[in-house]
């Protein structure tokens, strides 16, 4: 179908940015179909839009869809789903058939970039046998092998163009007390990582790097990091909290909300973890920030939900308020770096929205 809606009001804008993309997609929320919204006007004024079905239960064997679905800007959607082999990567666009991926453990968590590469968790495999014991005719037995049970997975970055292609990002096992080295069969060569789990959290730029969430304890107190791949199959990586959502930008810049709180501020690091540039904070008036910021492709925008104090939204020349705002890396002379894109209602008092999702992702590009 194909209709025209009202846009929304904005208050106070970057040149060439929005806060929306022309391909939105999303799970219906019974799990049954993944549908796609094609814009084809900006954010300002009436947007026509089509409605497009990419993948529903009963299509290629799916019995269910997964929460996470990610959309790249020529609108190929990749997601995960169930079938009765197992839960694997799908990808398609409403339009041609859909196609799965070899990664028929997949976790939930997929993104996928302009390049047509998808990053996923393949899942957790478990290996195991029993011990065994020689039982003399007198006195007590005598263990022969004392068994074991390992459980591993991996981090791959998977090619929508070419399902022979495999790139293993990093490996993760989960260090049981007896464990012995698993077999890696053809999944390709290991980025061996000090990782006892990886995710949920997790992102990937155009160009292929990523950052993920991760788990490096080797005992029963999880030690939860950020991580990216450094050279030689090492890796970057610095404290962070469990429910992190990071984004990498493809100069390779990350932003986080640094912390669980909402008063934890939001951050941008270098690809190689060091020191971070603070975005936001309770400094600049906000009583809370949204748990998933978003940083546009070249780094320069970082888009965020935040509510305003009244302190607040006089020294940043706006209204206060819950709403999503925008943060400019390189701002013009007598610009501000932080500015509002939205809020409950418009400059002239106008109800636009009736709430925001803290803890939802913010996207934002730099399409005009």
């Amino acid at each position: 179908m194909k209709r025209s809606v009202p846009g929304s009001n904005t208050q106070g804008h970057a040149p060439a940015t929005r806060t929306c993309f022309h391909h939105l997609c999303a799970k219906h929320g019974n799990g049954t179909v993944v549908f796609c919204l094609l814009l084809s006007t900006a954010i300002r004024g009436a947007a026509d839009y089509s409605f497009k079905i990419v993948a529903q239960t009963g299509q290629n064997g799916i019995v269910s869809i997964g929460q996470s679905v990610s959309i790249n800007d020529s609108g190929l959607v990749a997601f995960t789903a169930k079938t009765a082999d197992g839960t694997y990567v799908f990808v398609g666009d409403g339009s041609s058939p859909l196609q799965s991926l070899p990664a028929d453990r997949a976790s939930e968590v997929v993104q996928i970039n302009n390049d047509s590469q998808v990053l996923v968790d393949r899942g957790t495999y478990i290996t195991s046998a029993d011990p065994v014991w020689y039982y003399p005719p007198f006195g007590a037995p005598i263990l022969i092998s004392p068994g074991y049970s390992d459980a591993y997975g991996f981090l791959l970055l998977l090619d929508a163009t070419d399902s022979s292609s495999i790139q293993t990002v990093a490996e993760y096992d989960l260090r049981e007390t007896s464990t012995r080295g698993p077999v890696v069969g053809s999944i390709g060569p290991l980025a061996q990582g000090p990782f006892s789990y990886i995710g949920p959290g997790l992102s990937v730029n155009n160009y292929g790097g990523s950052v993920f969430m991760a788990d490096t304890s080797t005992g029963l107190n999880p030690t939860y990091v950020m991580a990216t791949p450094g050279s030689g199959g090492t890796f970057n990586t610095t404290p962070m909290w469990l429910g992190a959502e990071p984004m990498i930008a493809d100069n390779g810049q990350i932003v986080v909300r640094k912390g669980p709180s909402p008063t934890d501020p939001i951050v941008v690091y270098p690809q190689n973890l060091a020191t971070p540039a603070l975005i936001a904070s309770s400094a600049d008036g906000f009583t809370a920030l949204g748990a998933a910021p978003g940083i546009s492709d070249d780094g320069q925008y970082v888009a965020f939900y935040g509510d305003l104090s009244v302190a607040g939204a006089a020294k940043l020349q706006t209204t206060p308020g819950p709403g999503i705002f925008i943060f400019l890396q390189e701002p013009a002379a007598g610009e501000l770096s932080i500015q509002r894109i939205a809020g409950l209602t418009a400059p002239d008092g106008t109800v636009q929205f009736s709430g925001f999702d803290n803890s939802a992702r913010v996207a934002v590009n730099t399409n005009t």
